[in-house]
């Protein structure tokens, strides 16, 4: 099964990934669903129709984040309701009828942390557009573990890009603990889409309508 990165401006441009003859990508991922950037039901649930009954009659795939752009968090929290809207944007991943792409870290609710120095930039998009595009370093910080040195990722002396100061706070550790968290919230979900044939069983491949 191939998946591919397609940033088509549409979906009836991405249905074309498809291919004709069920021989080309099974699962082209909807940028789509991921660049609407703000919480709206509409606009969800226009994109989600129009994903489901794409014109090819094929599996739709999703995801809210990626290593090239802020988490969800930050992207659509409000910086009250935070958490809530982590859960709520889990909801939104697991529950539909398609095969959903989780970015590492949404899962505990990971924060975007851009570096705040030049000399700190990994990121060769960052470098040349200081200070104006602060590059991609803020959503590929280290998976958050636990509350060890370096979060639980490294053993090394230093790691590429450098635990941001939430992993206290956000790491899977103290999330497990917490019945209420993030994580617990997401595990309840894939244990709910496990159970239920409605969101688990989706479309099967096979050959194609005429």
């Amino acid at each position: 099964m191939l998946i591919s990165e397609a940033d088509e401006p549409n979906i009836k441009e991405l249905t074309k990934m498809y291919g004709a003859k069920n021989d080309e990508v099974q699962l082209p991922m909807d940028f789509q669903i991921a660049d609407v950037n703000k919480l709206s039901a509409p606009d969800f649930r226009k994109l989600l129709d129009e994903v489901e009954n794409n014109p090819a009659h094929d599996q739709p795939h999703y995801f809210f984040s990626n290593h090239d752009q802020p988490r969800t968090w930050d992207r659509y929290g409000d910086g009250v309701h935070n958490d809530q809207i982590a859960k709520l944007m889990a909801a939104l991943l697991l529950t539909p009828r398609a095969t959903p792409l989780m970015y590492y870290g949404e899962e505990i609710g990971m924060r975007t942390t851009p570096p705040t120095r030049k000399e700190d930039v990994q990121d060769p998009i960052g470098k040349i557009g200081w200070p104006e595009e602060k590059g991609r370093d803020g959503e590929r910080t280290p998976m958050q573990w636990d509350t060890s040195k370096d979060a639980g990722f490294s053993t090394a002396d230093h790691t590429w890009l450098p635990i941001p100061p939430s992993a206290a706070e956000y790491d899977v550790a103290v999330e497990s603990k917490d019945p209420h968290s993030i994580l617990s919230f997401y595990k309840r979900l894939l244990e709910l889409r496990q159970s239920e044939p409605a969101l688990r069983n989706m479309r099967v491949f096979g050959p194609r309508r005429s």
